[in-house]
């Protein structure tokens, strides 16, 4: 009985220092984007500490190639970011990117960055980062933003996958 409880943790070891390895592999392998936002909503205390953020990004329906939609199902979309520009921030200075064009399939190897998304009506292009957590030491930091006045340092893995670094206030 020992010798099978052993290894049942030693397997959920090793699935969580995978899975580690593969994310930190990820950060890693990805680059470096920052994403303006059009504000956010105001952290929900019975969910937890987060942002609610919302992303000029995430209009893609007036971009080259955007397909014609299905209402009753999302879609997967491939969106090209280009540089658009320099944020300063401090004493760093960081290269902001825009959404120019999209596809319904994944790009071949290439030097523009793409991100996977979904489209929904009335929602826009969802790329699993429009929500910020945040823990309980931040709480007052996060309070004395302002709606549209802070941007987003996001990574950009080479499967498209977008994930939230930190916040960047001009």
């Amino acid at each position: 009985m020992k010798a099978w409880l052993r290894s049942m943790l030693a397997c959920q070891l090793l699935f969580f220092a995978g899975w580690a390895g593969l994310e930190e592999w990820r950060h890693y392998h990805s680059a470096s984007l920052l994403l303006e936002t059009e504000g956010y909503d105001p952290r929900d205390l019975i969910s937890g500490h987060y942002l609610q953020l919302h992303y000029p990004i995430s209009h893609v329906e007036k971009l080259q190639g955007f397909p014609t939609p299905s209402p009753e199902r999302p879609l997967e979309l491939w969106v090209r970011m280009e540089p658009a520009g320099s944020v300063r921030s401090g004493m760093r200075s960081y290269n902001s990117y825009r959404a120019v064009e999209v596809r319904l399939s994944a790009p071949g190897e290439g030097a523009a960055p793409w991100a996977k998304a979904h489209w929904s009506p009335g929602v826009g292009a969802i790329y699993g980062i429009e929500r910020y957590y945040f823990s309980e030491a931040r709480v007052g930091e996060m309070e004395g933003l302002r709606s549209g006045h802070v941007w987003v340092e996001a990574d950009l893995s080479t499967d498209g996958q977008l994930r939230i670094v930190g916040l960047v206030k001009p």
